[in-house]
């Protein structure tokens, strides 16, 4: 009988003389216990071991055995998943009810994960991936939470009375195969509410809903009314609602982080920082987060929140400062609403630098839970997803990531390296092989690449392998739609973006994507709704987005709407190095009858893309009548 079908607790010999068995793991550790340690040293130590004096025993009464500790980590093993679980419980009960006769500043809070897995057994210790797995899943537990395989649930369902929460499928780090994942709600019995988790739920929704009649007074009664319907109903909001338009969610901006560092070197941190927050709350599909390419030039700028918000079309405001000092790392943020300038929310942190991720993390789960946003599990844990370990790479990132955004030759390749780097440094980095993959890109986009056919396979493979360690990453399957497009992959390039917007609704950058992509494919009214939906809440498109929305116009004929678009573009980037967008302008103008302004491009365009053949671009698109409007124009304003 293979080990993995082994009745737990089973000792086979394996060929080494080492022994085999089946057992249930449960993986233990005290949520945010380096910052406690850090806060005061001697307390904590000193409450760990009397939460110990709790635990250790619990786990011996249900027929456990302790096989390692480590710091504030515990590890143990049970001959039944069913013990494992009730001890979890148990557990967790117990230091509740401790937790509540302590002060608030004083609690320790346990994660808790139990899998069920063939263990290799040295003495008495345990190793292998059924150990590692459990690990991972106390990893995405919440403080206070257990956190269970989809193998423990279905050795457990129907015997425990308590509640489940499926989770779904999870993809772990240094795990091969994704994991089924449930967590525990041992404050329901099996198919009904406790009546202290609806006492708390009415509680907290007297509170809500004072902040739901300030929202109410601004998006207006029936949005409150569907909302605290469904609230109260208890249904999901795990995606938008297709039939909800931009204009009935909360938008949101998140200004730049000041940097008080005292280098204005480190003006990179706190960008790149603020630039991840509004990434991760991005993900949130019942928010609109503006771009940071919105909110960057306010960087600089001194003015009242009620100006800022009127201009960005924004109901609130996040803003702050970040202090990047030794290996300590200090923010302040605060959250008001920029119509009355109400301070709606503050919040002061000091992290060690390695905790960058979980203070982004709070940050962001306090500013939704502030705005009364409910989110869907599944999203929570693709926000909170923590990218590396490996703090230079992430270092490393942010500085290509400010040199990228500038879309020239020489930023794009000296980004190149600093991503390169990053690869190096941690070679299970999903982002770092993401950006890396994006220079490639932008540099065959623009004519940059000596053998564009190379950059675009060079870039391929780099977004698989991103995808490969982050298939929740939206950014990067938008990128490969993009590389799809020019390989002229046309239906791979179009499921691709399909994917990616569905991965992550409310990004700007998987808009842009999907918009392109149905441009260059040929089905251009749905490019032109999904652009425009764009610009509707973009109040700062880049220059790729002016170009796409402009050629969707220019080839179905709206000329005017066309070069109405291309002279906003011209006014706010008159010196980008984009070749692609000026051949849309020519082609454009031209198409429009202004041939002395589409000579003016045409130059343009010669000086930045020496090589430029317009029926290489107009082979692009799929569509025969694209290609050839888009040809002929060109070719009559002269290049």
């Amino acid at each position: 009988m293979p080990s993995s079908e082994l009745p737990v607790g089973a000792t086979p010999e394996a060929r080494d003389g080492s022994t085999r068995r089946l057992t249930a793991i449960l993986s233990a550790d005290v949520a945010g216990y380096s910052r406690l340690m850090h806060a005061d040293e001697t307390g904590t130590h000193g409450r760990l071991k009397a939460c110990r004096g709790v635990v250790d025993p619990l786990i011996s009464d249900h027929g456990g055995r302790i096989v390692g500790t480590a710091g504030d980590g515990l590890l143990a093993e049970f001959a039944s998943v069913l013990d494992a679980v009730r001890a979890a419980v148990a557990i967790q009960r117990a230091l509740g009810t401790r937790n509540r006769d302590l002060p608030a500043d004083q609690w320790l809070a346990f994660r808790i994960g139990v899998n069920l897995g063939d263990v290799i057994v040295d003495g008495d210790d345990i190793f292998g991936d059924g150990v590692n797995i459990a690990a991972r899943l106390q990893a995405m537990g919440d403080p206070g939470g257990v956190v269970i395989s989809g193998g423990v649930h279905d050795q457990i369902k129907g015997k425990l009375d308590l509640a489940f929460e499926d989770r779904g499928t999870q993809k772990v780090k240094n795990i091969a195969d994704p994991i089924h994942v449930y967590t525990v709600d041992f404050e329901h019995r099996a198919g009904r509410p406790s009546f202290v988790r609806h006492r708390m739920r009415m509680v907290a929704l007297a509170g809500v809903g004072l902040l739901l009649a300030g929202i109410a007074a601004w998006f207006g009664t029936p949005l409150l009314l569907e909302w605290t319907s469904a609230y109260l109903a208890g249904e999901p909001s795990g995606t938008a609602d297709p039939a909800r338009s931009e204009t009935e969610l909360p938008r949101i901006a998140v200004l730049p982080f000041e940097n008080l560092s005292g280098d204005p070197g480190q003006v990179y941190f706190s960008d790149g920082v603020t630039e991840d927050i509004i990434i991760e709350l991005s993900r949130f599909s019942d928010l609109i987060v503006m771009p940071w390419s919105a909110v960057q030039p306010l960087g600089e700028r001194v003015a009242e929140a009620g100006s800022i918000g009127a201009e960005l079309h924004v109901r609130y405001l996040a803003e702050g400062s970040i202090r990047k000092a030794g290996d300590q790392v200090r923010a302040t943020v605060q959250l008001s609403d920029a119509r009355t300038s109400e301070l709606i929310w503050s919040e002061r942190y000091e992290e060690p630098l390695d905790e960058i991720f979980a203070l982004q993390d709070r940050i962001v789960r306090q500013i939704v839970d502030a705005l009364a946003i409910r989110v869907a599990r599944a999203e929570q844990l693709r926000a909170s997803a923590k990218p590396t370990d490996n703090l230079r790479a992430y270092d490393l990132v942010l500085r290509g990531r400010l040199l990228f955004a500038q879309i020239t030759r020489a930023t794009t390749f000296g980004a190149r390296a600093l991503f390169e780097q990053a690869v190096e440094l941690d070679p299970t980095y999903a982002g770092a092989h993401a950006w890396l993959a994006k220079t490639y890109l932008q540099a065959a986009e623009q004519g940059w690449a000596e053998r564009p056919a190379a950059a675009l396979g060079t870039a391929g493979a780099l977004l698989e392998e991103a995808i490969r360690l982050d298939p929740e990453d939206a950014g990067a399957r938008g990128s490969l739609a993009s590389v799809y497009l020019w390989q002229r992959r046309y239906d791979q390039a179009r499921e691709e973006a399909r994917r990616a917007i569905r991965l992550n609704p409310g990004d700007f950058e998987s808009l842009d994507d999907i918009g392109s992509v149905l441009l260059f494919v040929g089905e251009t009214d749905e490019a032109m709704v999904a652009l425009e939906r764009l610009f509707g809440v973009d109040p700062s498109p880049n220059p790729t987005e002016f170009s796409a929305l402009a050629a969707a116009y220019m080839l179905t004929d709206r000329l005017d709407e066309a070069v109405e678009v291309i002279e906003r573009s011209l006014a706010r980037y008159p010196d980008a190095e984009y070749p692609f967008g000026w051949a849309i302008a020519t082609a454009a103008y031209q198409l429009a009858g202004e041939d002395d302004r589409a000579a003016a491009e045409a130059d343009r365009l010669r000086t930045l893309s020496p090589f430029f053949s317009p029926a290489q671009f107009a082979a692009t698109f799929r569509d025969p009548d694209d290609r050839r409007k888009l040809e002929k124009a060109l070719t009559a304003a002269g290049l």
